[in-house]
């Protein structure tokens, strides 16, 4: 699963193993990924998984991650965000979105000195509004997320003090968890401290070792 560079001259070496199953290549994919886990974890924790707050996401099947500039979102001709009628025309279109996640740092983060908080917080009417709009979709039946880029992280432990604000200021529901397939105890820490429920969306498929 990953490369290794070697220096002129040297070798690598692997151990291989193998297991054996009775019957065609299903059941040795049922082996391999239900019963062993990819032999990555011998004990798998499901504590998540099985938290009443974090519940929710289990039947959340629909989901429109949206960017900062997109007029359906906000619309600089009339300075009016407009997730209202978003919400409304996916409601006619196929019942609705289970979740709604605000992404207002791609593709400009990077072009100034402002990390990923304070470009959520430069968003047209700040925290306040985003908090309204949180409101609004919760109105509608649709949870709240917003997202978090660790590659824009200077100091991690006070970029995640800023995520939890933001979560508590605006009630938040969840995190998209930008270019990872994996959260951590400190992420989960970080929203937990928040309020209850809050969800990380990883934007990638963990392995079983990052899934717990």
């Amino acid at each position: 699963r990953m490369p290794y560079n070697l220096q002129p001259g040297k070798t690598i070496s692997f151990y291989l193993y193998a297991d054996i199953v009775q019957g065609d290549w299903h059941a040795a994919l049922k082996k391999c990924f239900h019963e062993k886990l990819l032999y990555e974890v011998e004990h798998f924790d499901n504590a998540l998984y099985e938290r009443n707050d974090l519940s929710y996401i289990r039947n959340a099947y629909t989901m429109h991650l949206m960017m900062a500039w997109n007029k359906d979102y906000y619309n600089s001709a009339d300075s009016s965000y407009h997730l209202a009628s978003f919400l409304e025309k996916m409601k006619r279109l196929y019942g609705g979105d289970d979740v709604f996640a605000i992404w207002p740092t791609w593709p400009v983060l990077g072009l100034d000195q402002r990390n990923q908080w304070q470009m959520m917080e430069a968003l047209p009417g700040g925290l306040p509004q985003q908090k309204k709009l949180a409101e609004l979709s919760h109105a509608m039946g649709t949870k709240y997320f917003i997202s978090y880029n660790p590659w824009d992280d200077a100091d991690e432990q006070a970029s995640l003090q800023q995520m939890s604000k933001i979560i508590a200021e605006i009630n938040a529901d969840g995190v998209v968890l930008d270019t990872k397939a994996e959260a951590s105890k400190a992420l989960q820490d970080a929203a937990d401290k928040a309020k209850p429920g809050v969800v990380l969306y990883s934007e990638g498929m963990a392995v079983p070792k990052d899934m717990q």
